[in-house]
């Protein structure tokens, strides 16, 4: 759903979403974003064993890239802004794979807050090709005493993911397809991050 263009200026169309319509601000970008939450555990307050911590949550948002961004660049350029908003942030893993299809790089990172200690996994899926000069960006957030269920919940919807409009011909994968993990290439170099801890 293209509402803006990469610089933000083009006039934005009223907005549609689930039967609700609204003008969005002049030059606003919209990223479209979609979340899950998952089922409320059972235990006490409806808290898995009287568990304080907010059920894990799932969140698709389709971003504007820069122009001639690349993979990397886009998932580098997140993890930045993650690690400005987030001074404990830990990154735990950095992997190369395929989702729909399509090059992608996933982060399995960690937060303390006082509420507790979290988990977030990004994968973000190649630009390159894509006909509104998006990246796909898949997000699930949970605590870290659940982290483990909820990330293999995260694996198996990425293996459904698909793709309107294919990666372009000619641009090989780089790694072997998600559903495949025993064929899986080993993990590329860590990301740079001066001042985070690498797990």
């Amino acid at each position: 759903m293209r509402r803006t263009s990469i610089s933000g200026a083009a006039p934005m169309p009223p907005c549609q979403q689930s039967g609700v319509f609204f003008d969005p601000p002049a030059g606003w970008i919209d990223a479209t974003l979609v979340r899950f939450y998952a089922p409320p555990p059972s235990g006490p307050g409806g808290t898995a064993g009287g568990s304080p911590y907010p059920t894990p949550v799932i969140t698709m948002a389709r971003e504007l890239t820069q122009k001639g961004d690349t993979l990397r660049n886009f998932a580098s350029r997140t993890l930045v802004r993650i690690a400005k908003a987030n001074p404990s942030l830990e990154i735990l893993k950095v992997e190369d794979l395929i989702v729909g299809g399509k090059a992608s790089v996933l982060l399995r990172l960690r937060c303390t807050f006082e509420e507790g200690t979290f988990e977030q996994t990004l994968v973000v899926v190649d630009p390159v090709g894509d006909p509104e000069e998006r990246a796909s960006v898949f997000v699930v957030v949970s605590a870290s005493s659940v982290a483990e269920a909820t990330h293999a919940a995260f694996v198996e919807m990425l293996k459904s993911v698909r793709f309107e409009v294919p990666a372009p011909v000619g641009i090989s994968p780089a790694a072997p397809a998600f559903a495949s993990p025993q064929q899986r290439v080993e993990p590329p170099p860590q990301i740079p991050m001066p001042g985070l801890r690498v797990r």
